[in-house]
C-alpha cells in the first residue's frame, strides 16, 4: 500500500473537497434584469475577514483589471481606486480538527482490504482512521439583503436530502490507497450576521456561516508505513567519485508483488482499463497449485490486436547505466493464441514504447509463465493483446506477480571471443548460484536475430534461445545458473550491443525463490 495520508495531506484533501464544494454556488452579482449566474468569487482557502480587503486588491491585480506600467504601480492604483471592495465575495477560515464527539470512545479498528502479500502469505490489514471534525467559517460579503436570501435559499437545497441529517451534506474527498474517494459529512451549525463590524453605517453585508467537516485522520504505523514495494538497497554506494560495493549481507534487492486490485468488486468490470473490445470481469475459476490463498483471476476477452487488457504499471528506477529489471509471473487458460505486451512509458513524451512481447500458446491446462523484461523508460506496463486476424479468445489470468529486480553487483565479462558471424561474452570465476545474463541493444538488422545463452563457455551442457527485435524490445534477460564457474553469451553482430552484463539473482522464479 502507499503511504496513508500524512496530517497535512489530510487537510489539504478537505480542504480541496470544501472549497470545491462552495465552489458549485453561483450568482447573478445583485442584477435583477436576468443576467446569467456566474461562479461565487472566492478568495484563497486561508483567507480570514480581516484579510479580505488585501486579498481582493490582490486578485485585481493579478487578473490586470487596474492599468499600472508595474505591478506595485497596478496594486497602489487598486488601492486607491477599490476603497470598497466589489462584492459579493466570501472568504474562508479554518479551525484545527477536533474528537469527533459524536463518537466518543470508538475502538481502534483494522479494515481488511483486496490486498494479498505474496511475500508473507497473508491479507493485509490497514488501521482504521482517526475520526475528528475540523470547522471551516465562511464570511460572506454582500451589498444587498437579496443576496443573502439567495445564499441561504442555495444552502437549504444541498443539506437535508433523503438518508441525511436535517442540517447535513455530503462531499467527496480523494484519500490515498487504500481508501481512494469517499462522502464525508459536513454539517452546517450555524450563522451569525456580523455587519455590525462595519461600524455605525456599514458600508456592506457580513454573514458568517459556520460548517462542521467529518475529518479522517490517518494513523501511521509503530513499525513504519507498510509497503507494497520494499525500497530495496542498491548495490552501489556513493563515495566521492567511485562507487563502492555494499557487503551481499546487507543488500536487501527482493521486492514484494506490485500488482494489486484497488477496484471494488461490483465496479471491476466496468472500471478496469481495457482497449478497443476488450472486456473483462473477475473470475472464480483458480489455478490448482492454490493452496492458503484466494487470489484474483481475470476473465478476458480480445479478438483484434486492438483489443487490449491493462495488468499493471509501474514507476521504473533507473540505475546509474539507465536501466530497470522486472520480472512478471502468471498461470493462464487460453482458448486460442494471445499476446503478453511490455511497454513503457516515456513521461517527457507522454508516448508508450515497446519493451517486450511473447506469444502465449493455447492450452486447455493452467499455465506458468515468467518473463523477465529489461527497460529504460519511465514506467513498466503489462497488458494481454489480442493477435491480428483471429477470432476472439478467452483467457483466464491467475496469480499475477510483479516484482522489480533490484541492481546487485554488475558483473562485466571477462572477455569476448570473435566468432565470425557472432561476438561471445565470457565470465570466468562465478560462484554456483543463479543469475541474471542481460544484455541491452540500440538496434538490429537483418531481420530478427537469435541471443544465446550459455551454462558453460567453454563446454554447454544448457543454451537458451532468443529472438530479439529492437522496435519491440529494449533488450533479453535470462536466468541461467553456470554448470562449473562459467558463462557465456552468444550474440550476432547484426545486433548493436548498448550493454552486457550478469547479475546474482536471489527472487522469486515461478512462485518459488531461486
Amino acid at each position: 500500500m502507499a503511504r496513508p495520508d500524512t496530517y497535512e495531506d489530510t487537510m489539504r484533501l478537505h480542504d480541496v473537497a470544501f472549497y470545491e464544494w462552495l465552489g458549485g454556488l453561483t450568482v447573478d452579482y445583485g442584477n435583477l434584469g436576468g443576467s446569467p449566474r456566474v461562479a461565487f468569487p472566492i478568495l484563497r482557502i486561508y483567507s480570514s475577514p480581516h484579510r479580505a480587503y488585501a486579498d481582493i486588491v490582490d486578485l485585481l491585480v493579478k487578473l490586470n483589471f487596474v492599468d499600472g506600467a508595474s505591478a506595485e504601480e497596478m496594486r497602489q492604483r487598486a488601492e486607491e481606486d477599490f476603497a470598497v471592495l466589489p462584492l459579493p465575495i466570501a472568504t474562508i477560515e479554518r479551525d484545527e480538527p477536533t474528537p469527533d464527539p459524536e463518537l466518543p470512545g470508538a475502538p481502534t479498528k483494522e479494515i481488511r482490504s483486496m490486498e494479498w502479500d505474496e511475500t508473507n502469505q497473508k491479507w493485509i490489514r490497514h488501521r482504521h482512521p482517526l475520526h475528528h471534525r475540523t470547522e471551516y467559517r465562511v464570511t460572506f460579503w454582500m451589498h444587498y439583503k437579496y443576496t443573502d436570501a439567495f445564499i441561504r435559499e442555495w444552502l437549504y437545497g444541498q443539506i437535508a436530502e433523503r438518508g441525511k441529517a436535517e442540517n447535513e451534506f455530503f462531499i467527496p474527498v480523494q484519500h490515498r490507497d487504500p481508501w481512494g474517494t469517499m462522502m464525508h459529512a459536513v454539517k452546517w451549525t450555524g450563522s451569525s450576521d456580523q455587519s455590525e463590524l462595519e461600524g455605525e453605517n456599514p458600508r456592506y453585508i457580513r454573514k458568517e456561516f459556520t460548517f462542521s467537516v467529518r475529518t479522517w485522520i490517518m494513523k501511521p504505523s509503530l513499525e513504519g508505513d507498510y509497503l507494497v514495494e520494499k525500497t530495496g538497497a542498491d548495490a552501489y554506494q556513493i563515495a566521492g567519485d567511485d562507487g563502492v560495493v555494499l557487503d551481499e549481507a546487507e543488500m536487501d534487492v527482493q521486492s514484494d508483488n506490485l500488482f494489486k486490485i484497488m477496484i471494488p468488486m461490483n465496479k471491476f468490470e466496468t472500471l478496469w482499463p481495457v482497449e478497443g473490445d476488450a472486456h473483462v470481469e473477475s473470475s472464480v475459476e483458480f489455478p490448482p497449485t492454490v493452496m492458503n490463498q484466494i487470489p484474483f483471476t481475470f476473465r478476458m476477452w480480445v479478438a483484434d490486436q486492438a483489443d487490449k487488457v491493462h495488468l499493471i504499471e509501474s514507476p521504473s528506477r533507473l540505475d546509474p547505466d539507465g536501466y530497470d529489471v522486472f520480472g512478471i509471473s502468471f498461470e493462464y487458460l487460453a482458448t486460442g493464441r494471445v499476446e503478453l505486451e511490455v511497454m513503457q512509458r516515456d513521461f517527457v513524451l507522454d508516448e508508450l514504447k515497446s519493451a517486450d512481447s511473447l506469444i502465449l500458446p493455447e492450452t486447455a491446462l493452467w499455465e506458468k509463465i515468467h518473463l523477465f523484461t529489461l527497460v529504460d523508460e519511465g514506467s513498466y506496463l503489462a497488458q494481454i493483446a489480442g493477435i491480428q486476424n483471429q477470432p476472439e479468445q478467452e483467457v483466464h489470468l491467475s496469480m499475477l506477480d510483479v516484482r522489480r529486480v533490484y541492481p546487485q553487483t554488475k558483473i562485466a565479462p571477462t572477455d569476448s571471443v570473435d566468432l565470425g558471424a557472432e561476438i561471445k561474452y565470457r565470465w570466468f570465476a562465478l560462484a554456483a548460484r543463479p543469475y541474471l545474463c542481460i544484455i541491452a541493444i540500440t538496434s538490429t538488422t537483418g531481420g530478427l536475430n537469435v541471443v544465446t545463452v550459455e551454462d558453460d563457455a567453454a563446454a554447454p551442457a544448457y543454451t537458451a534461445q532468443r529472438v530479439v527485435d529492437s522496435s519491440v524490445q529494449v533488450g533479453l534477460v535470462f536466468l541461467v545458473q553456470p554448470k562449473s564457474d562459467s558463462l557465456a553469451l552468444r550474440v550476432p553482430k547484426t545486433t548493436a550491443v548498448a550493454a552486457v552484463y550478469t547479475q546474482q539473482f536471489d527472487g522469486p522464479y515461478n512462485g518459488h525463490t531461486v
